[in-house]
């Protein structure tokens, strides 16, 4: 599997990225020599991001790994709320603000309920595009 393992941008400088043996990227160097790692569990899920400023990222995933919190370099912890489908009904951040998500039975997010209550309607056509989006109601 090729994996980019170097970067070069337009100024010549190199941004490094390592893999572990499982092809995930555990590692990004950048041009000025900071260092980001990921620690993952054996499937592959994301458990700890490193920032080289000392501050950290953590996840936590459900059994069919799919994210249900996120807590920041700050400890402020974002959730989500999935339906039996694995789909996100609701998301609260660390501020206690909410965005709740409605889908119909074709799986199509129709409403989205922003966390100062304005709800966006979403139509599609036959073919799943999206055809009119509008606010309120």
């Amino acid at each position: 599997m090729a994996q980019v393992q170097r970067f070069q941008d337009c100024s010549g400088k190199s941004t490094y990225y390592r893999y572990d043996e499982r092809h995930h990227l555990v590692a990004v160097t950048d041009a000025l020599n900071n260092t980001t790692t990921l620690e993952r569990k054996p499937d592959g899920e994301v458990l700890r991001i490193n920032h080289p400023d000392g501050t950290s990222e953590t996840f936590t995933y459900n059994e069919l790994g799919q994210v249900l919190t996120h807590t920041d370099g700050k400890g402020q912890i974002t959730q989500l709320l999935r339906n039996g489908r694995g789909l996100p009904k609701w998301r609260q951040d660390a501020k206690g603000q909410t965005i709740t998500y409605e889908y119909d039975k074709a799986i199509r997010l129709v409403a989205l309920i922003n966390e100062n209550d304005p709800t966006y309607r979403f139509a599609y056509d036959n073919a799943d595009r999206l055809i009119e989006e509008k606010e309120g109601g």
